[in-house]
């Protein structure tokens, strides 16, 4: 049953808990050697000598002989008591066939237990024989027939006739939840019963022959019964229609009961025994376990030839005289089973017999057996036996293998079972102490033997945990199970031996109760099963697990790569609808758990879409996964035992790469490893053993699921738990250990009663090694690469505004709580880095992204970028790997490439002879070839192929061929393309528009490579034919068949993907044919009466989905003939089965026509005209196999010999369960456009195409219209059915002047979407415009700061729409980074074709350095556009700095003074600032400051304000070529004494004037006065000049020096005016005295005197003379000498 049961409710349920028991070996002497045999059927049984012999047996005493069964010495009877028995001597025994009556405790509560008669596992009883001489063994007496007794004969007897029903096992105590869910833990009338009855149709046994006597006791019958349906009722017994008991039995409960009626109801000799629900709903449903029934009855053994009775005890004995027995030749054996004696009796002639019995003490047992040969059944072959001693450490170990011999040895003579021993006892496989078990020994030691007794695994189990010296850790079954019923039902198929190699407990199946103790369902050892039928199977499984383990425990590697697949988990949702909603939540909170706890998981989730029933996963996510490794799938949905809902279910599917994930599905019957199907030796494997054992390199290395129907609330309730356990408390831990975890929590949470809880934890099962552990790892390691760090785009231009990096950051080891600090830095082209990023982070379980946008800086990115990542660079934080945390990823920005702008791209062209426009990322770039194609097809190939180049700078590119004459209704692709080197291909940006010779204007798609840009859902554009098509998925067929009575309705089915197509037929020993349609795998309907001459498939009263025709019909079997060559139409899927009868087929006889009866038809309908010949047409050559009775399956494509598959059985009772891929189309879909626009106006919507062979009743077709804001925002506009032109005035395109198309279609008969030729929308499409410095541009890149820069640009409108007026932003960004908008005003509409020129002065005074000019014509998307890459440019220009320092020059009167100098008290001190920047004029005060500190303490310093009387300024002006500024300055310093001027001065750029400023210090002396005034040299050969001092203010307003003889005569006087400028202060007259007189007539060399004469206001100066002043002693009396040495 292929599905998730929805429904929850709660019932608890109360049993009785079985104390612990024996372990069922208790009886072994392990010195001993047992033969072991096997007995069927109830009789006398004898083991001749010769057998003995055969065993070594020959010479043993016959009084040591020992025999045991269950547990319990049995008596013998030995032909001889003791000695050697003779060679016609035996051993003799009674054994019954083999019953349930131990089996009890296996029971939850022994006492519901239905049908003790019946054994749940074998009717064949186990016996061990053995020697022991040490003590009396029991022995059965031959005892005399005391025939001389005076004993009255006795005339009657109390006996019980037992009905134990075998027809129907019954599953017990079930809970209804939509199906019927079972626990695996033997339940509530649990067993072999009757098959259900309904009140309308109630059982009625007849048990004839009682022979009852004419007196005695009231008959007592007993009956157990259960309920099968959840309603209330009664059930109700008559005898012989007289009701004798009605026992209230509700629901699903039992009961048990005894009632006695008057023996007149059974005087006829025979008792008709109907038992009825009196339930009132109409399908209500009971069994019946068995019934007793003992009355008074004759001894008349109605000719049976053995009869069992019992006796009560009699202390004088009995005299037996029975009549009508059978016993051949010879006198019958009567055996007291109780007290162990064999009697003959004596034959009284006419078929009666006399037996005496002696006295008895207590109630004995007997049967009267016939001793003719023909009853006495001979024993089979020995096996011996010599027990291990499991008590012996030698013995024991603490990793446990049961397996089987069959599965010990592969092809090669390898013993692959010791092989797995041997590696899980290594170093590598985890250095177990590792034991293997046979389990046939555990069976004959644990569990006395009887066959597939799963009671002998849970005891052995439980005498390890209890008794070895160290209790076992792990438990590996390797060998495949069947679930006992199945078992059970052909366990004389020699098949089943080996299948069911190691038993499985309950029904359904459960492996980890057989870890349990008794009474419990928690495995108390770990446990897990490979489901193997071989050695090769073992040995394929170990090297997978050897893989695993190798990637488990190799080192970690710093290459996260290397290990992050470990951390990757994939989720899959199997369910629509709101189941699928609750699975979808619930594998989002595991999602959560497994991510943010110590696994730290990375998942991905994947949900079923609702379009088909079985989902396609293509090689996609899943197919990566798998060649990528991943650590576990957790599937949640609907499966079954062979498929999933999600199309998983062939590991070859998907590539091998050595990783074998874990696989935890969810569902139902996932992981029923227990099916009885001997096809599993042709390859047919469960979905489970697909994964593990079919492929040997691929697939997974442990799948855990049900075996049984799942709930999902329960379901979640484990799974929830078991993620709880792997991934935070039990992190590391192997996996039983695991799951055993989560079952005891929830047992331990919710308690074993609750039943939906403990069905769950029964039957959610290992399949794999339990010692497997999910990948782990004890500390974190965060890890950054190189690749991941993605750069967006991958293409960077400088076109780009902005790039983005995704950096990824993951931690491949253990997810703890540590943070770890992320630091991002940029490296420019320059060198120079930037910290962008620097955050500490919470902690990474797994992965973790930072997206950070990088702006782009036209001129200072291009070229190689770097990214560095550091993390955790304080190394913090402790992990696995400290090598990988830093990387660097380098990237190119390139400068150019150049895009297609207009025709627009899918735009409508209405002219011939256009302009083709495109634009390059750098407008500014350097002059290169651009290269141009246009052509019909985008491969660029046909005939019409047109090229082009253009040599440019960047800018707006311009095409424009010749010979182009467009057709009308063509579409044209055209591309432009630049080489990045010289060296590298042409790098091509595409485009395309199509011409229509209208007046529209717009947007179109019309053609293949158009389409092909389009996104799509389930439809495809077939490359070839260049049609759309439906997608085509594989769908599941899946057929269940085999013959009656072996399989029935419960089994038979045939089911496409989950959905039965139908089940058991009408007929036996038919053809049944399905037909599928073509492409869709529609079932054909067969209705009531039947066509094509098929058999009536009324039988339900319903049409069916197949048509019968009988196997040994001519007739029939020539209809199916013709149905199958004429009425099928090619492309359909035919399924051929045959629903036959085998032996025991009941009232159906066994099939008796074969392929030699079919092939005789040629006979009456012709040559080569047979359902033979059909067979073999259409290549179903495996029907020449079918030359007795085995179940087919035939499987093929009418018309393709490709598509063929057989399935034919080798034996009768084989069952036929395979699932083959069909391949089918969907039959919806849509097709969506890109983003048209943007427009200013929309017209129409209009489209044409059509159906491939015209549009059907049923076609679906409608558009839908999607409008998208400027903002992004996404609105459905319009659904349009059937209009082939629409006016689009309803949409406003100012709100939405983007718009798309959608195209829904739907052919659910034909399977072909509607053929798009073309949709079109059109309108007034905004205009697009481009920055063109290639036609103008105008503005240097270096200047002088100062320097006004002249900035001037193109901008061309290149389409045929106008714009309004333009606006503009100008944004200037000095060498701070600090923007700066300039405002400019919006320039005039732009009509098409014409150019603006943008223009704009720069004063640079303020703008040293670096600076970028960004422009964007049409901000802000102020008229929408087409394109907007093409609206900007970044010019970067650099203002030379003014690094040359400005000079001072500062004179008092005139004169450059020394410091310290006298000058005036009223000077004129003149001040310069001179620069040599011809752009910034000197002229503001700012740079200039002066002040003078006076005289006196403290000192007073005074700066002077420029700009006053007292400080005049005089700027600079660049007219005449020099930049120098004045100060004027008139001081008055009225006090004498030492004064200090101080100036600074700085140019426009803030250049001082010197390292220091001017300091100068001076004197003043107010009073007017004049030093000795010197000649210099003295003495002197050609001149002298005069150095005196004067002080004061004002100089005098006559001054002479006269030049005397020693004699005292005149001879020269000079004049103030002669002298030159005089100042006060210190003088060197200009003037120098040559050595002539007056006349300049020259002066002999000698000694001449000379004076000063002055006058100021009237009055001679005084004299002034300086502190340390000697000059006095040149002068006399005022008068010095000088000497002229010519």
């Amino acid at each position: 049953m292929k599905r998730i049961i929805r429904f929850i409710a709660i019932l608890l349920i109360s049993s009785q808990i079985v104390q612990a028991q024996s372990y069922m070996n208790e009886w072994i002497d392990f010195s001993k050697t047992y033969y072991k045999f096997r007995t069927g059927g109830s009789g006398i049984f004898r083991i001749p000598q010769s057998q003995l012999a055969a065993a070594g047996l020959g010479n043993v005493n016959a009084a040591h002989f020992q025999l045991w069964k269950n547990g319990a010495e049995v008596a013998i009877y030995t032909s001889s008591p003791a000695g050697v028995l003779p060679a016609n001597g035996f051993i003799e025994f009674w054994s019954d066939i083999n019953d349930g009556e131990w089996e009890k405790r296996l029971y939850l509560d022994p006492q519901t237990q239905l049908n003790p008669q019946i054994s749940l596992f074998t009717d064949s009883v186990t016996w061990f024989l053995t020697v022991n001489t040490s003590s009396p063994n029991k022995r059965i007496i031959e005892t005399a027939n005391n025939l001389s007794s005076s004993l009255p004969v006795e005339t009657s007897f109390t006996h019980t006739i037992k009905n134990g029903y075998r027809n129907f096992y019954n599953q017990g105590f079930a809970a209804v939840v939509g199906d019927y869910v079972y626990s695996s833990s033997y339940d509530v009338g649990e067993g072999y019963t009757t098959g259900e009855f309904r009140p309308a149709n109630p059982l009625t046994t007849t048990v004839s022959n009682l022979f009852v006597a004419p007196g005695g006791q009231d008959p007592v019958l007993y009956f157990s019964s259960a309920g099968r349906a959840l309603n209330t009722r009664s059930v109700s017994v008559s005898v012989n229609g007289t009701p004798v008991s009605s026992k209230e039995m509700n629901y699903f409960n039992y009961v048990k009961e005894s009632t006695s009626f008057p023996l007149s109801l059974i005087s006829s000799n025979t008792a008709a025994i109907q038992f009825r629900t009196t339930s009132a709903e109409p399908t209500d449903r009971i069994v019946i376990g068995t019934f007793e029934l003992t009355y008074p009855r004759q001894y008349n053994f109605g000719g049976s030839s053995n009869f069992r009775f019992k006796l009560p005890a009699n202390a004088l004995g009995n005299n037996l005289v029975i009549s009508n027995f059978n016993a051949g030749t010879v006198a019958p054996i009567l055996f007291d089973l109780t007290n162990n004696l064999r009697i003959s009796a004596q034959d009284l002639g006419g078929g009666q017999f006399r037996v005496v019995l002696p006295p008895s003490a207590v109630e004995r047992e007997l049967v009267l057996v016939s001793a003719d040969a023909a009853a006495i059944r001979a024993v089979s072959s020995f096996s011996s036996r010599n027990f291990r001693d499991y008590s012996l450490q030698s013995n024991q170990g603490n990793y446990l293998i049961i397996s089987h011999p069959q599965v010990y040895f592969d092809n090669n003579g390898v013993n692959q079972v010791n092989e797995y021993s041997l590696y899980r006892a290594s170093t590598s496989g985890g250095g177990y102490n590792v034991k293997v078990y046979d389990i046939n020994e555990l069976i004959d030691q644990f569990g006395w033997g009887i066959k597939f007794n799963p009671l002998a695994v849970r005891n052995f189990l439980r005498y390890a945990r209890t008794q070895f010296n160290t209790s076992p850790k792990f438990t590996l079954l390797i060998g495949k199970g069947v679930t006992s019923q199945l078992s059970r039902s052909i366990e004389n198929r020699p098949a089943i031996n080996r299948m069911n190699l190691i038993p499985s407990w309950g029904v359904p199946a459960s492996d980890m109760t057989l870890a349990a103790d008794e009474g419990d369902v928690v495995p108390k050892i770990a446990i897990g099963r490979l489901n193997v039928i071989n050695g090769k199977e073992v040995g394929e499984y170990l090297q997978k697990l050897k893989a695993y383990d190798t990637w488990q425990r190799s080192a970690h590697s710093c290459d996260p790569d290397d290990e992050m697949w470990k951390k990757k988990v994939l989720h899959i949702g199997g369910a629509t609808d709101f189941l699928g909603e609750q699975i979808q939540y619930h594998l989002s909170e595991y999602r959560r758990v497994v991510k943010d706890t110590s696994y730290g998981a990375s998942t991905d989730q994947l949900q079923k879409s609702p379009l088909t029933t079985i989902q396609t996963l293509s090689g996609t996510l899943v197919n990566d996964y798998f060649k990528s490794g991943f650590s576990l799938l957790t599937y949640f949905g609907h499966s079954s035992a062979n498929t999933l809902e999600f199309n998983l279910d062939n590991p070859e599917n998907y590539p091998f790469t050595g990783k074998y994930p874990i696989f935890f599905v969810n569902g139902c019957n996932a992981g029923n490893l227990f099916l009885a199907d001997s096809m599993r030796f042709n390859g047919s494997y469960t979905l489970s053993e697909k994964y593990l054992l079919s492929s040997p390199d691929k697939g997974a290395v442990v799948f855990v699921a049900s075996t049984s129907l799942g709930i999902v609330q329960y379901l979640n309730l484990y799974t929830t738990q078991f993620y709880e356990e792997f991934s935070l408390r039990n992190y590391g831990k192997p996996i039983g250990h695991l799951l055993n975890s989560v079952i005891d929590t929830l047992i331990h949470r919710y308690s074993i009663y609750d039943f939906y809880v403990r069905m769950h934890v029964e039957q959610i099962t290992l399949h794999g090694d339990p010692a497997i552990t999910f990948y782990n790892r004890d500390k974190p390691d965060y890890a950054i690469k190189q690749s991941y760090i993605k750069v967006d785009p991958q293409f960077i231009s400088i076109a780009e505004n902005k790039f983005s990096a995704n950096i990824r950051i993951v931690n491949s080891g253990k997810a703890t709580t540590d943070s770890v600090r992320i630091e991002v830095e940029r490296e420019f082209p320059s060198g120079i880095r930037e910290l962008v990023y620097n955050e500490k982070h919470a902690y990474i379980p797994n992965n973790d992204s930072l997206v950070i946008d990088f702006p782009i800086d036209a001129l200072r990115d291009k070229g190689l970028n770097k990214i560095i990542v550091t993390l955790d660079r304080e190394n913090t934080v402790d992990e696995l790997c400290e090598t990988n945390n830093v990387i660097t990823k380098e990237f190119f920005i390139y400068e150019d490439e150049i895009r297609p702008a207009y025709p627009y791209n899918f735009g409508i062209v209405n002219k011939q002879n256009i302009t083709y426009y495109a634009s390059t990322a750098n407008p500014l770039g350097s002059t290169r070839k651009y290269y141009f194609q246009i052509d019909t097809t985008q491969k660029y190939n046909s005939t019409l192929l047109k090229s082009d180049s253009v040599t440019s700078t960047g800018g707006s590119i311009s095409f424009k061929p010749s010979g182009i004459n467009f057709l009308n209704n063509t579409v044209y692709y055209w591309r432009v393309g630049m080489k990045p080197d010289v060296n590298s291909p042409v790098i091509w940006n595409n485009s395309s528009f199509v011409y229509r010779n209208t007046t529209d204007t717009g947007y179109n798609q019309s053609h293949f490579f158009q389409f092909n840009k389009n996104n799509y859902s389930d439809i495809i554009l077939d490359s070839t034919s260049r049609l759309f098509d439906f997608k085509t998925v594989n769908r599941k067929l899946s057929i269940k068949t085999g013959l009656f009575p072996y399989f029935n309705s419960n089994t038979n089915f045939v089911f496409l993907d989950l959905e039965v197509v139908d089940k058991w037929r009408c007929f036996f020993n038919v053809f049944s044919i399905y037909v599928f349609e073509p492409k869709t795998l529609k079932a054909w309907l067969n209705p009531i009466g039947g066509r094509y001459g098929s058999m009536n498939p009324g039988c339900l009263g319903r049409p069916r989905y197949y048509f019968e025709y009988l196997m040994y019909d001519a007739a029939s079997r020539n209809n199916a003939r013709i149905f199958l060559e004429d009425s099928i139409p090619n492309g359909s899927i035919v399924l051929i089965i045959n629903q036959g009868t085998g032996q025991g087929g009941g009232f159906v006889g066994p099939n008796d026509a074969f392929i030699s009866h079919w092939q005789a038809d040629t006979s009456i309908y012709g040559a080569g005209k047979s359902i033979y010949h059909t067979f073999i047409n259409n290549g179903l050559s495996d029907i020449n196999k079918f030359t007795k009775n085995v179940p087919f399956a035939f499987v093929y494509e009418k018309g393709n010999p490709e598509f063929i598959r057989q399935f034919i059985g080798e034996n009768e009772n084989d069952y036929i369960d395979v699932q083959i891929d069909v391949p089918a189309k969907l039959f919806q879909g849509y097709v969506e456009s890109p983003w048209m626009g943007p427009s200013k106006e929309w017209k129409n919507f209009s489209w044409d195409g059509a159906f491939t062979g015209g549009q059907q009743p049923n076609d679906t077709l409608y558009f839908e219209l999607y409008g998208k804001t400027v903002t992004g925002s996404e609105f459905k506009l319009a659904t349009i059915r059937n209009a082939k032109d629409t006016s689009l005035a309803f949409v406003n395109s100012s709100v939405f002047p983007y718009l798309k198309m959608r195209m829904y279609c739907a052919d659910e008969k034909s399977l072909t979407p509607y053929q798009l030729q073309y949709w079109r929308l059109t309108g007034s499409p905004y205009p697009e415009g481009a920055i063109a410095p290639n036609v103008r541009l105008i503005g240097k890149d270096t200047v002088e700061l100062g320097e006004t820069l002249k900035f001037s640009v193109a901008f061309r409108n290149i389409s045929e729409t106008a714009f309004d007026s333009l606006k503009l932003k100008l944004v200037l960004t000095d060498k701070n980074f600090v923007p700066s908008e300039i405002i400019l005003p919006k320039k005039k509409p732009l009509l098409a074709g014409d150019s603006i020129v943008v223009s704009y002065d720069i004063d640079t005074k303020n703008l040293e350095g670096q600076n970028l000019l960004y422009l964007m014509v049409n901000p802000d998307n102020d008229q929408p556009e087409q394109y907007l890459f093409n609206n900007f440019m970044y010019k970067y220009f650099y203002v030379k700095s003014d690094k040359t320092n400005p000079w001072l020059d500062v004179t008092f009167d005139g004169v450059h003074i020394l410091n310290r100098d006298i000058v005036s008290s009223k000077p004129h001190i003149l001040v310069k600032l001179k620069d040599d920047s011809r752009f910034l004029a000197l002229n503001d005060t700012a740079g200039l400051k002066i002040r003078v500190k006076y005289p006196g303490t403290p000192s007073v310093i005074r700066e002077y304000k420029l700009g006053t009387d007292s400080a005049r300024f005089s700027p600079s002006s660049l007219n005449n070529g020099e930049n120098t500024a004045t100060v004027d300055l008139y001081p008055n310093f009225l006090v004498d004494g030492d004064y200090e001027l101080m100036v600074t001065g700085n140019d426009r750029s803030g250049n001082k004037a010197g390292e220091l400023d001017y300091n100068v210090a001076f004197q003043v002396i107010n009073k007017p006065m004049i030093s000795n005034l010197l000649n210099y040299p003295n003495p002197f050969t050609s001149s002298t000049a005069f150095v005196f001092t004067l002080t004061g203010s004002q100089v005098p307003q006559n001054i002479r020096i006269q030049i005397l003889t020693v004699t005292g005569k005149v001879i020269r006087e000079i004049t103030k005016e002669e002298l030159g400028p005089i100042r006060i202060g210190r003088n060197i007259t200009e003037y120098k005295w040559d050595g002539t007189d007056q006349f300049g007539n020259k002066l002999a060399n000698g000694i001449y005197l000379y004076r000063v004469i002055t006058n100021l206001n009237g009055q001679s100066l005084e004299q002034y003379k300086a502190s340390g002043d000697r000059t006095d002693q040149y002068f006399n009396r005022g008068y010095g000498k000088m000497y002229l040495m010519r």
